[in-house]
């Protein structure tokens, strides 16, 4: 499967709303892995919740790398930051004991002045 680190990090700023970048995006890496597989194995239908994750996956990694290092960055010292199975990194709270959802306890760490961010939070 292609990354979105092939993809131009410029082309994500383009669109004018969260959930179009992500749709779009999907619909780009379906058709570079539809292109490097026999005719009647390609995926023709919608979109799945899937590929949505994935893609959803990469764009908040892309951020991060923009604006982070690594979960020692200098912004991310006083938190208590970690990189998750899907190499996002997320900040450890005091609800972690409780039972909850992993994204509820552990919430994605992202900078507050990138312009997908901003659409992220409207969507």
């Amino acid at each position: 499967m292609v990354s979105l680190q092939e993809i131009n990090n410029s082309f994500i700023y383009k669109f004018s709303s969260y959930s179009k970048t992500v749709r779009i995006v999907a619909w780009i890496l379906r058709f570079i892995n539809n292109s490097h597989i026999p005719r009647n194995f390609r995926k023709c239908v919608i979109l799945d919740s899937e590929e949505i994750s994935v893609v959803e996956y990469a764009v908040v990694r892309m951020i991060q790398k923009e604006s982070f290092v690594n979960e020692e960055d200098e912004k991310l010292k006083t938190l208590r930051a970690f990189k998750d199975k899907n190499d996002i990194i997320r900040l450890k709270t005091k609800i972690l004991y409780r039972s909850d959802s992993e994204d509820f306890k552990t919430p994605v760490i992202l900078p507050s002045k990138n312009e997908l961010v901003n659409r992220l939070v409207i969507y």
